[in-house]
Order: C-alpha cells, then sequence, then structure tokens
C-alpha cells in the first residue's frame, strides 16, 4: 500500500478535537497562574507541573485536529508528525506519572509517613518532578511512538509506511495498565483510612485518576473489540475521553478547592475582595 496517497478528511471529527482541547487549555492557563500564587504545599506544586504537561498534551492534540481536518498521514510531513508525537505521548507519560506521585503525596499526608514526608519539604517537589520528566523521555525515546492517524482516527503506533512490520509498545501497555492501577489502590487505602478515622480526603485529585484508570485502561481492551461498527464508535470516544482527562483538571479543581475557585473569581471579576488561602 501506498500510504502516501492514502488519508481520509475528518473536517467534524478534527473540529471537535481542536474545541475540546481549546475547553481545556484556556481554564488550565487561568488556574495555572492561582496555584501559581498558592503553591506553599507539595501537592499544588506538583499540580502546576501537571498543568504544563496535560497543556503540552492538548497543545499536540490541537496539531492533531489539524491532521484529522485535511486528512494527514505520516509520509506527508514525518517532521511534523515526530512534533506531535513527542508532544502528545511525551505529555501523557509525565501526566500519568505525576497523578501517581500526587497520589503518593496524600498518602503520605494522611498516613502521616515520616521518613517520606521529607522529600516533600520546601523545594523538593520540584526536584521531584524530574522523575515524571525522565519517565516521559524513557517513553519517547525507548518505546515506539504513536503517530496521528487520520486514516484511523486516532493516535497508531503503525506510522504506515509499509506493511512489512507489526509495531508494540509493551512501554505503553505497562503505563497505561499499572499507572492507574497503582494510583486506584492507593487512594482506596486512603477511602478506608478516611471511613476509619473520619478524616476529609481531596476528592479533586481522586476524581483525575478515576477518569485516568478509566481512559488508560479502555486503550487496552481495544484490541479486543472484534465487531467494527462498535469499534470505530469506540475509537471516536476513547479519543476524546483522552483529551477530557487532560482538560478536566481545572474543573475539578474549581469544583472541589476553595483556594483555587476563590483565586478564580477573583481573576474574572478583580473588584471582588475575596481572599485567597495558601492552605
Amino acid at each position: 500500500i501506498d500510504w502516501s496517497t492514502r488519508g481520509t478528511s475528518r473536517p467534524v471529527f478534527g473540529a471537535v478535537c481542536i474545541a475540546v482541547c481549546c475547553l481545556g487549555i484556556i481554564p488550565y492557563i487561568i488556574c495555572m497562574r492561582i496555584v501559581w500564587e498558592i503553591q506553599k504545599q507539595a501537592c499544588y506544586k506538583m499540580m502546576f507541573y501537571l498543568a504544563i504537561v496535560d497543556i503540552l498534551t492538548l497543545f499536540g492534540n490541537v496539531l492533531a485536529g489539524v491532521v484529522f481536518i485535511v486528512g494527514g498521514m505520516y509520509c506527508h510531513a514525518p517532521w511534523i508528525f515526530l512534533l506531535i508525537s513527542f508532544l502528545v505521548g511525551g505529555g501523557y507519560y509525565a501526566s500519568c506519572c505525576t497523578c501517581f506521585m500526587i497520589a503518593v503525596n496524600r498518602l503520605v499526608e494522611l498516613f502521616a509517613i515520616r521518613p517520606l514526608h521529607k522529600l516533600f519539604l520546601e523545594n523538593r517537589p520540584w526536584f521531584l518532578m524530574l522523575i515524571p520528566t525522565a519517565y516521559a523521555l524513557s517513553g519517547i525515546i525507548c518505546a515506539p511512538l504513536a503517530f496521528a492517524n487520520s486514516e484511523t482516527h486516532i493516535f497508531h503506533l503503525d506510522p504506515m509506511i509499509s506493511d512489512r512490520y507489526e509495531y508494540k509498545s509493551y512501554f505503553n501497555t505497562l503505563n497505561n495498565f499499572a499507572a492507574p492501577s497503582i494510583c486506584s489502590l492507593l487512594y482506596l487505602a486512603m477511602i478506608i483510612n478516611v471511613i476509619a478515622r473520619k478524616k476529609k480526603l481531596s476528592i479533586q485529585c481522586g476524581v483525575i485518576v478515576i477518569v485516568h484508570m478509566y481512559t488508560c485502561l479502555s486503550y487496552i481492551l481495544i484490541p479486543y473489540i472484534i465487531n467494527e461498527t462498535i469499534f470505530d464508535a469506540v475509537l471516536y470516544t476513547m479519543h476524546i475521553n483522552w483529551l477530557i482527562m487532560h482538560g478536566l483538571p481545572p474543573y475539578v479543581y474549581f469544583l472541589f478547592n476553595p483556594s483555587i475557585r476563590r483565586g478564580v473569581l477573583q481573576f474574572a471579576n478583580p473588584n471582588l475582595s475575596i481572599h485567597v488561602s495558601t492552605t
């Protein structure tokens, strides 16, 4: 197959992808400003880093939306497709790892694990963010990249240069299963502790982890869907869910975090007298 002659223009789907990404990027940028102002706690420092990698992922998907609109294939512009894959793949892996580290931080705080508590003091969380950065670089350098593909309207491991090779990424499969599963187990332990001790739990982080788990595990199940009609609909749904996963945090913060909500309201109406808490 000469893939340079292939490609399907999907203007509606591409436009929807761009719109969903913009609905995530714009409020995320506003929330970043608020999170930066209240970054005294370790979790806020990590949330700021999470915002950066999520925005990079969404920006990469804006470019992918353009690919879907014009019906682009890897053969048409390899360097642009590589840029998109680096942004989307690196941002995605860094996001998963950061969510795991936020879950660890919440666990350490809730169970008062003193030896680990020292890791999150002062500016140390910024240095800890080298871990998701290294994790993301490992994913995009040592494992096959996924490329935006207008033919399958999703990111595909096969760049479709020829039909001679079969592409697999064990790193991606392991990430999609391990990261959300471990995070969910950590939050389950925290929920049990909260019920037992009647303490408060950070709902915002739990919601974000649940959405990550749902989306990641869905991608693992895709190869087992046989019906072609259902398979096509699932691909559309999974890709949009993936975009929502990266654009959801600012909305979750606004709903469940009083400090960020007050900061956003103050940003929207500077004349409104609201004190933004740093706790």
